[in-house]
């Protein structure tokens, strides 16, 4: 069976999606034939297998160059309908199972079966009205000698009333073509129930649950040790991790923890100058021997970081207004999952999908306020039975979020066999 899986995000380096889709692809190879499809000029099977640690081996990469919609141009509705189908068919074409992880507008699906992973719909094609189509300009050539006849008057209103309908027929436009594209998806799935209501909202689709594939959840254990750790990227754009946030944070409580707390802040970090600004506007805020801002780092490092931190920290969304910005916020929270299983007890914002993984004062703590952030730090840093107790709920929470479970569930959803993955 030929299966394309399908990450559309732009960005350099690799991410959360690449991720997801490394790891259903390590599994489903094993009995298909697997072709990783992508938008990243510089991503290769061996960044991304450094990076997620997965065996793709028997996984083929295709490199596609991102074409952006432009059937909104069209003047009428056949000729959009027309292009709107042929916009990156070849993403899907000539494949049995199509599987693409989507936060913008969704591709028709040309595949036998096409399932819709939704992290997060930024795209919201209900409400977006768009002017109408540009008009050719008018002829200027004109018979010498003859007056252009007078152009009838016309009613005040008639300009509104048109423009009144045209926007009432792109609207229903707009929302036929989308079911339309929906409906060559026999399989929708949305990576939290944060997700799935958003989903539900824009879009219009139910939709099931996947959650994301933790990396390395049961890993090997080691002693814990005083450290706080934050792990994500380094960016301006999107949802950004608000690590200037945590790293004052640390400072402001470092009197309050016992003598030898460090804190941790790592993530990744691209070629773009606003990141890079914002890198070492972090990177300032070093103290050596007490807080590392680091960027970049090896896979067997930051395994090694979560294996040691006793505490992790997450605050992406914080201070922004998720009611108006809910894409701000993290979708599902797989770095938060990834530090669970190595032991690390969450103390994490409450927004987004956080708040499905941890369970509050059982196997971590949410928060709303930096205040309370501080709080439970500071409780947790002067009580080590706590620690350890939240510890081992930790583990045991992260084992919903494995990679088993990501496979088996979505094997069982498109009728293949599981024992093969």
């Amino acid at each position: 069976m030929k299966i394309a899986l399908y990450s559309e995000s732009p960005d350099p380096g690799p991410g959360g999606a690449e991720q997801f889709i490394a790891v259903l692809a390590e599994a489903l190879s094993q009995g298909h034939e697997v072709c990783l499809v992508h938008h990243k000029v510089s991503l290769t099977s061996k960044s991304l297998e450094d990076y997620t640690g997965c065996d793709l081996g028997r996984v083929a990469l295709r490199y596609v160059a991102p074409k952006p919609d432009d059937s909104h141009r069209c003047r009428t509705p056949w000729t959009r309908y027309r292009e709107a189908t042929a916009w990156r068919r070849e993403l899907s074409e000539g494949t049995d199972v199509f599987i693409g992880l989507l936060h913008n507008k969704a591709p028709f699906c040309r595949a036998g079966t096409g399932v819709l992973v939704n992290l997060f719909p930024t795209y919201d094609p209900f409400r977006h009205l768009a002017d109408p189509p540009a008009k050719p300009p008018p002829r200027t050539s004109k018979k010498p000698g003859k007056k252009p006849k007078p152009k009838p008057k016309k009613r005040p209103d008639n300009g509104r009333a048109g423009l009144f309908a045209w926007r009432w027929l792109h609207r229903w436009y707009c929302g036929w073509e989308w079911r339309r594209r929906m409906a060559t998806y026999q399989v929708k799935l949305s990576i939290s129930k944060f997700s799935r209501e958003w989903a539900k909202s824009r879009w219009r689709i139910e939709s099931g649950l996947l959650y994301p594939p933790v990396r390395f959840a049961g890993g090997a254990s080691q002693a814990k040790q005083d450290l706080i750790l934050s792990v994500g990227r380094f960016a301006t754009t999107g949802h950004t991790k608000k690590q200037l946030e945590m790293l004052a944070a640390f400072r402001e409580i470092r009197s309050s923890l016992p003598e030898g707390w460090q804190y941790s802040c790592v993530g990744g970090l691209n070629d773009t100058p606003h990141d890079r600004a914002y890198f070492e506007e972090a990177g300032a805020m070093r103290e050596p021997g007490r807080v590392d801002v680091l960027a970049n780092i090896e896979r067997n490092h930051l395994q090694n970081l979560y294996a040691r931190a006793s505490i992790f920290w997450h605050a992406a969304g914080y201070g922004d207004d998720s009611a108006a910005h809910p894409e701000l916020a993290e979708h599902f929270g797989l770095t938060t999952v990834e530090a669970m299983a190595a032991g690390c007890v969450p103390v994490v914002i409450n927004k987004g999908g956080q708040p499905e993984i941890v369970e509050h004062g059982v196997s971590g703590f949410v928060w709303d306020t930096l205040d309370q952030l501080k709080a439970h730090t500071v409780r947790l840093a002067h009580d080590p039975g706590l620690r350890e107790r939240m510890s081992a709920a930790a583990r045991i929470r992260a084992d919903r979020f494995s990679r088993n479970a990501c496979v088996e569930r979505l094997t069982r959803l498109l009728g293949l066999d599981p024992s093969r993955h």
